[in-house]
């Protein structure tokens, strides 16, 4: 696992971070949808909150060679509403189903969310680092850190 995660380009994606204080590590998902509606949607897991939380989290476990249960933290970023200008009733609140799936995967396999930046209609540059856990974001020329 790798010291710093970067996402760069998130619109209406929503990043997930998971990270453990207690082993200082953690990993990053680049969330595309909600959900997953088909068969060949398996081929790329990560794409779909109601995967790509059980993904990471199985990841995980697999690097660390133990279970991880109560023992990580989530931080969730993203979810711009990018094309405001489209009104098709599917795309309008994109981001915001992908973070309510996100946030109710991460409540299903008990790991809480300490902070998330969410919304507006920009897009984000994110990095989180494993040492510390923090992630910095970057929006509209502004830097954040949570």
């Amino acid at each position: 696992m790798e010291d710093e995660l970067y996402i760069v380009g998130l619109g209406s994606c929503v990043a997930l971070y998971l990270w453990s204080p207690l082993w200082r590590v953690g990993g990053m998902a680049h969330i595309l949808l909600a959900s997953s509606r088909k068969a060949e949607d398996n081929k790329h897991p990560g794409r779909y909150a109601d995967k790509a939380v059980e993904c990471l989290w199985a990841m995980l476990e697999e690097k660390l060679h133990e279970k991880i249960k109560g023992r990580f933290l989530a931080k969730i970023a993203g979810a711009a509403n990018m094309l405001q200008h489209i009104e098709h009733p599917q795309l309008v609140n994109i981001g915001q189903m992908t973070v309510q799936k996100v946030k109710e995967e991460l409540q299903r396999i008990g790991v809480p969310i300490v902070s998330e930046h969410v919304g507006g209609t920009k897009g984000r540059v994110i990095r989180a680092f494993n040492r510390t856990g923090r992630m910095y974001i970057r929006i509209e020329g502004k830097d954040l850190w949570i």
